[in-house]
């Protein structure tokens, strides 16, 4: 583990330009003078200054204390050593985050009371670039910081179409077509594996050819799956 710091936007920004060097207390190269080594956060040199790595931090990234970062040291050789080190970002003033961005904290259900954990949160702009990503948390709750760019929030929850799909499955699909087990909107959803916005039996003989695993996802799943 390598040293850890903390460090505050400056003054009139929302952002904060953090150097590899500030890492390394000291290093040295039995084979290379010690003003050449290069200071990384990652093993592709540096643009600019050959002594030092830069990456810039906003308060996008104030939500994520603290925050992870791996520094190489390379000699002229190209060979290095890597270690990890953690630091925050500060906000020194109070206000500089809270006067350009907006600080939202909400939860991703399913449905009504069924929270979702893990879930993947893309916040873009109107060129739908991804300016920030989080995550829900372990109470299903994601905090995002959202400037004037961004337009957009997208939710993901990719677990395979597969997950928790048995062959018990059928049964309340089985009863549903009977009428003796009436489906609410999001079962219909999670039914519909063709498409058309109904559970049928064709749908029926879909989630049996998925389980089995002979279906052609490709060509029947709908994207909702």
């Amino acid at each position: 583990m390598l040293p850890s710091l903390a460090t505050a936007f400056h003054q009139d920004s929302t952002t904060v330009e953090i150097w590899a060097s500030y890492f390394i207390s000291s290093a040295i190269d039995l084979c290379s003078p010690n003003d050449s080594l290069q200071y990384t956060f990652s093993d592709t040199p540096p643009n600019g200054d050959p002594n030092s790595g830069v990456q810039f931090f906003d308060c996008y990234d104030l939500a994520n204390n603290p925050i992870t970062v791996e520094i190489y040291v390379k000699d002229t050789d190209g060979n290095y050593v890597v270690g990890t080190s953690l630091f925050n970002i500060q906000d020194n003033s109070g206000n500089t985050c809270i006067d350009s961005f907006v600080e939202i904290t909400e939860s991703v259900f399913l449905k009504p009371d069924v929270p979702i954990k893990d879930a993947i949160l893309n916040l873009e702009n109107e060129q739908d670039d991804i300016i920030y990503t989080t995550y829900t948390n372990d109470k299903d709750e994601y905090t995002i910081y959202a400037d004037p760019s961004a337009k957009h929030l997208l939710v993901e929850y990719d677990d395979g179409p597969e997950a928790d799909v048995t062959i018990l499955d059928r049964i309340p699909m089985q009863r549903h077509l009977l009428r003796l087990y009436p489906f609410d909107e999001y079962q219909i959803l999670a039914s519909d594996i063709n498409g058309d916005n109904r559970m049928k039996v064709n749908d029926l003989k879909l989630i049996i050819q998925m389980v089995l695993g002979i279906l052609d996802k490709d060509e029947y799943l709908d994207p909702n799956w």
